[in-house]
């Protein structure tokens, strides 16, 4: 059974804690004046020197988060606009999304060319580098915008994900002014073709995020009109020893925080924190809590999980759960 591009608003639903493993890779004016050689940085302005690629943000236990090109950067505030959602809620780990880093140059290919259209993996550009030391799910959270595409390459082929974005400025096209939407690549490494695109989406490329759910007819929102922006995650699975680059296309990436999240049992939330905020001159507004995704417990590890003898491993880029001496996929299927 293959999963299928859908697009939906999530629903806030709870759901049993796992014992799940958190690592947090903060990226704020703190680390940006780390990098920037001990410098303080209290306003928006681009480091004075280039940040060459490598730079290393974080090497922690469970993964490795870097710099993949050169570039300068700048530090952007990440929150909603009004401040309605500023905190990202995953497992028990609460993280901040009023400050973000952002890279000065939109990614390219190697032929000057936009990665969402092309499918080809950036050379340059302002992009984040993930190295999993473990198996796990990686989450990116910046501050997104509706009419721009974002991208995810596994060791250089564009990789399927799910990315949740608040627009609360504007409900049209999402309850909350949530999108949620998921792009699925094939069944052996969730790769994206343009041929599996073109089948599952109305684009053979990786559009921008509105344009899945924009229609005139029915949102009265011209084409590529609604423009808003606000907090946004991007969640993948990730695996030990592979490189992931992520990034927008035709935007810089205004990247607040990388996590990594291993040892999944039940599913879990990540959940944007609303708040009461009072602007001036108007009634105080209550904002909820949303659900911008969910990293879901695999099919198979539910079904198996009470059984001593399921072993779960590796084999050709798949994660495979052995159960009575049967291959199950993380889909639940028979792995071929």
């Amino acid at each position: 059974m293959k999963k299928f591009f859908f697009f939906a608003a999530a629903a806030l639903v709870s759901v049993a804690m796992s014992a799940q493993t958190i690592e947090v890779c903060a990226l704020d004016s703190a680390k940006l004046a780390e990098l920037n050689g001990g410098t303080g940085v209290a306003t928006k302005t681009y480091t004075e020197a280039t940040i060459p690629a490598g730079t290393v943000l974080l090497d922690g236990t469970n993964m490795k988060v870097s710099t993949a090109f050169d570039q300068t950067y700048q530090w952007v505030g990440a929150a909603q606009p009004n401040g309605a959602h500023k905190r990202i809620q995953i497992g028990n780990q609460e993280i901040s999304m009023v400050e973000g880093i952002q890279g000065k140059d939109n990614p390219k290919d190697v032929d000057g060319g936009n990665p969402c259209n092309t499918l080809l993996v950036p050379s340059q550009g302002a992009a984040i580098k993930v190295e999993p030391k473990v198996d796990g799910y990686v989450v990116v959270l910046h501050k997104g915008s509706s009419n721009k595409q974002y991208f995810v390459f596994e060791n250089g082929s564009p990789l399927g994900y799910e990315l949740g974005m608040m627009t609360y400025a504007d409900n049209t096209l999402g309850a909350n002014g949530l999108l949620n939407l998921e792009l699925v690549g094939d069944e052996t490494y969730n790769y994206l073709t343009a041929e599996n695109l073109a089948a599952s989406t109305p684009f053979n490329y990786i559009e921008q995020v509105e344009c899945y759910f924009n229609d005139t007819l029915t949102s009265g929102i011209a084409w590529k009109g609604y423009k808003q922006n606000g907090v946004c995650a991007v969640v993948f699975e990730a695996f030990a020893n592979c490189t992931y680059l992520v990034g927008g296309a035709g935007t810089k990436m205004t990247a607040a925080a990388v996590v990594f999240v291993k040892d999944i049992n039940a599913d879990l939330n990540i959940t944007a924190v609303g708040e009461t905020i009072t602007e001036e001159g108007k009634d105080p507004v209550t904002y909820d809590n949303v659900v911008l995704a969910t990293i879901e417990a695999p099919t198979a590890i539910k079904n198996v999980a009470a059984d001593a003898k399921a072993v779960k491993f590796i084999e050709n880029g798949r994660v495979i759960i052995l159960k009575n001496g049967v291959k199950y996929t993380v889909l639940g299927t028979v792995a071929e």
